[in-house]
């Protein structure tokens, strides 16, 4: 029977095929992973989210992505629709840090549990029931792997608060001392069955055991290892009831987080001028969640409980790492997990210069480093300066840098409604990957996601009432 055969096809560049014009046609985006828009030259749907294109496409290194734009351009927006998305692939989403509380009814839509850090919500970050009750189940190396990954965690936890607290970082005597001192308490909690705070560890140090003076390297001299641990004493007082904590980190527990549901980190009733504050919760939401991640892929690993999967979206984080150095550090150890931890992550930033911002040259390189590793860039409207910054990190080319800088132009008044238009580049963001050439957005979000998820709300009710 006749037929005609099929013609060979050949794929080759603007350049190289410009002459056979119109027998071309361009490469369709992935369509591979949650539905995000349009896109915006074929008009054609496009999907992506960095734990599809890692996982199922094998297109990023790392199921990692950072979504970098001006404010009120959309970025809460992709990092929701994302988190829908992949709930309903089996991807548990997890909030960390709701500075706003613009995620909050997301969370409760999707059946998550809503936990509030703040002045009014005490915790103790030195908790360990969760990690107990697993240790018990799991045998060997296992368990003393849990257990070690915990003090190392909370160890972390202290020193960052410290951090805050004293505007510089632990000098290498103080995290010894410390680091026996939570390993006291962790042995007497476990005799006693008592969970250890903050004011117990405050105490410890005050009482000066034999094994904290060993780990001063005191000499014999009790004079000596007051001068070593007097200002970890102090600030240690000031965190567990001085005004600036308030007494947010002097509780008797801390909150148990259920593995197999979503979960929002709410810290909205933190006042945005309370910087410190702001930035110790942050970093407790961090520590909390990781911590019941780690506790929980443990036992998967073990047979004992359902392996799943977790999508993390880490908002406002430049507000933690700003606050003194060896912040980043903090932030950088958790960051390097995502792949083996079975994780993917988004982290929403405002501008590339909150990096360049930090204290000193060695957190600037490393927070640098967290743009480099991230597997996928969505990148929105910014300045013209920004894309110069950006430049150093990814390659853009003339069109791109064109269209970034387009979609920051501020909105136009608009007389006859009296206020002013949607900002031209509200929703228009370019996919990148490595140094292929991006993907241009119009990201399109569902009514009921955007009925949902509403950044502006007082803004909102303020003209309604008018």
């Amino acid at each position: 029977m006749p037929y005609v055969e099929a013609p060979d096809e050949f794929v080759g560049s603007s350049v190289q095929v410009c002459g056979m014009y119109p027998f071309t046609s361009g490469v369709g985006a992935p369509a591979v992973g949650v539905p995000l828009g349009k896109h915006q030259i074929t008009r054609a749907t496009v999907c992506a989210d960095p734990i599809s294109w890692f996982e199922r496409g094998s297109l990023i290194s790392s199921p990692s992505a950072v979504i970098l734009s001006k404010p009120g351009l959309g970025k809460s927006t992709v990092a929701d629709i994302w988190a829908v998305g992949l709930a309903a692939y089996g991807v548990l989403p997890w909030f960390f840090g709701d500075v706003k509380g613009e995620h909050v009814e997301i969370n409760e839509a999707l059946g998550g549990d809503r936990i509030q850090y703040g002045r009014a919500n005490a915790i103790n970050i030195l908790d360990s029931r969760a990690e107990r009750r697993a240790a018990k189940r799991l045998t060997g190396d296992a368990r003393e792997h849990l257990r070690a990954e915990g003090h190392n965690r909370r160890q972390s936890m202290v020193e960052a608060l410290l951090t805050i607290r004293r505007q510089q970082p632990m000098w290498h005597r103080e995290q010894s001392v410390l680091d026996m001192a939570l390993a006291i308490l962790e042995e007497r909690g476990e005799r006693d069955d008592r969970l250890p705070t903050l004011i117990d560890l405050r105490n410890l140090l005050s009482d000066a055991p034999p094994e904290l003076r060993e780990a001063a390297i005191d000499r014999g001299s009790e004079k000596r290892y007051r001068e070593i641990t007097e200002d970890m004493e102090a600030a240690l007082a000031g965190i567990v009831s001085g005004r600036t904590f308030g007494g947010t980190f002097s509780g008797e527990a801390n909150v148990e987080i259920d593995p197999a549901k979503p979960v929002c980190f709410d810290v909205s009733s933190v006042k945005p001028g309370e910087t410190e504050l702001m930035a110790a919760c942050l970093v407790a939401t961090w520590s909390t969640g990781f911590g019941s991640l780690n506790i929980t892929h443990a036992l998967a690993d073990a047979g004992l409980e359902k392996q799943r999967r977790y999508f993390l979206i880490l908002d406002e984080v430049w507000r933690a790492l700003r606050v003194g150095h060896g912040m980043v550090d903090h932030y950088d150890s958790l960051t390097r997990l995502n792949r083996t931890w079975g994780t993917g992550q988004a982290m929403n930033v405002h501008s590339f210069k909150d990096f360049e911002s930090l204290p000193t040259q060695h957190d600037r390189d490393k927070a640098q480093g967290f743009m480099d590793r991230a597997g996928m860039l969505m990148l929105g409207g910014i300045s013209q300066g920004e894309v110069e910054t950006l430049q150093r990190v990814v390659d853009l080319n003339s069109r791109e840098r064109e269209s970034l800088t387009s979609w920051a132009t501020p909105p136009s008044w608009n007389i006859k409604r009296g206020r002013h238009d949607a900002p031209p580049g509200r929703g228009k963001f370019l996919i990148k990957s490595g140094d292929s050439p991006g993907i241009p957005i119009d990201v399109q979000a569902a009514e009921s996601l955007v009925k949902l998820h509403d950044t502006n709300q007082r803004w909102q009710n303020k003209q309604e009432s008018l």
